[in-house]
């Protein structure tokens, strides 16, 4: 597909009724020499499976580039991002952030990767939970946790609630897993800024 509008639509096979089992769709975006491709992520309502949420069953990929290895990429399961630039850089919200507040019981899952020899910085921006304890360890709590891999099973790097700390988080490979779980308190939400690092 090549861009020669402002904008277009593409959606799953289908759609808005259930797509069909067992679908591979791929679509390569180009866009004319000095522009960049902005892809915006409408509601997404899609299959999930797996105790932590690792994206193993249905889930929406985006690449930067048109082969594995070339670009970022970032993998979205249950829960959809407002905006995810097709870069090594881009940002990750919490739903319906910032025009309302996210809803209660969900899990929103993302595996954000950069080519290889390079690493992922995740900053926080905002972030704005509903009360928990400070230990953040109740599942009745919202949190953000950061883990150091592809997936809910790999090292965590920090969760992260209400009256956390902070901090930028590094992951030590090309890829971080990140997981949104909110609880009953709702609020505003979060948004996080991920980037390619290079030591």
């Amino acid at each position: 597909m090549t861009l020669d509008e402002t904008s277009s639509i593409i959606s799953s096979p289908y759609y808005p009724r259930k797509y069909p089992d067992n679908q591979t769709c791929n679509w390569q975006i180009t866009a004319s020499q000095g522009n960049r491709i902005v892809l915006e992520i409408e509601p997404i309502n899609i299959e999930s499976c797996g105790a932590s949420g690792e994206c193993t069953c249905d889930y929406l990929q985006v690449q930067n580039g048109f082969s594995v290895d070339p670009g970022a990429s970032g993998r979205i399961c249950v829960c959809s991002t407002k905006a995810i630039p097709l870069s090594g850089n881009g940002k990750l919200s919490s739903p319906n952030y910032p025009m309302s507040n996210y809803t209660a019981s969900q899990n929103c899952t993302w595996i954000i990767t950069v080519p290889a020899g390079k690493y992922v910085k995740l900053a926080f921006f905002d972030f704005v939970l509903g009360s928990c304890a400070l230990d953040c360890s109740s599942e009745s709590c919202t949190y953000v946790e950061v883990y150091n891999g592809a997936s809910a099973s790999s090292p965590s790097l920090g969760r992260f609630c209400k009256g956390s700390v902070l901090r930028e988080t590094f992951s030590s490979g090309q890829q971080m897993f990140v997981k949104f779980h909110s609880g009953s308190a709702l609020d505003r939400g979060f948004e996080a800024q991920y980037s390619v690092f290079v030591r």
